[in-house]
């Protein structure tokens, strides 16, 4: 074989191997129950059974607020505040894009903070939208990115609580 054969051959398996290292190793699990509006909802294919906690949302008043406000069911609840404020976000996570969409989320107390992102290729972070919905599930926007004030490009991370971009 000659060299650039190798060499692009080379090339081709190793963005193989980054891919299938973003989407399997960073990217998560995507088969697993989420707690929807106080039910347990699936989510691709769990390979464990539906959960026997209660859900947060129902009607069990044996957690204490702690649990109720860090449990994954809470954020999914906020999330949902979120995309009724904002119709045009429904599915964000799902929706089709050249490098991707995600959903970052910091909590700060009762509050969630929640920044959208439009993943670039050319740049980390494309677009962001960043949102805070406090404990009577109300949603505020924060902000967006990129600021037209701030001069730098090219962010790799966003503070969803200020919605400004970090080095």
């Amino acid at each position: 074989m000659n060299r650039p054969v190798v060499l692009t051959a080379i090339i081709i398996a190793a963005i193989v191997l980054t891919a299938l290292f973003i989407r399997f190793i960073i990217g998560g699990d995507e088969d697993t129950w989420l707690c929807q509006a106080g039910q347990w909802v699936k989510h691709g294919q769990p390979a464990a059974a539906r959960p026997t906690t209660s859900c947060p949302g129902s009607n069990n008043t044996n957690r204490s607020y702690y649990d109720a406000v860090t449990e994954p069911g809470v954020i999914a609840q906020k999330k949902l505040a979120i995309e009724q404020a904002y119709p045009d976000l429904t599915g964000f996570e799902q929706t089709e894009g050249f490098a991707g969409h995600d959903v970052k989320v910091v909590s700060d107390g009762s509050d969630h903070y929640f920044a959208y992102l439009v993943l670039g290729s050319g740049v980390p972070i494309a677009q962001v939208t960043c949102y805070r919905v406090d404990r009577a599930m109300r949603v505020f926007k924060v902000g967006e990115y990129p600021d037209p004030v701030d001069s730098v490009v090219g962010y790799s991370e966003v503070n969803p609580k200020n919605c400004r971009g970090q080095m």
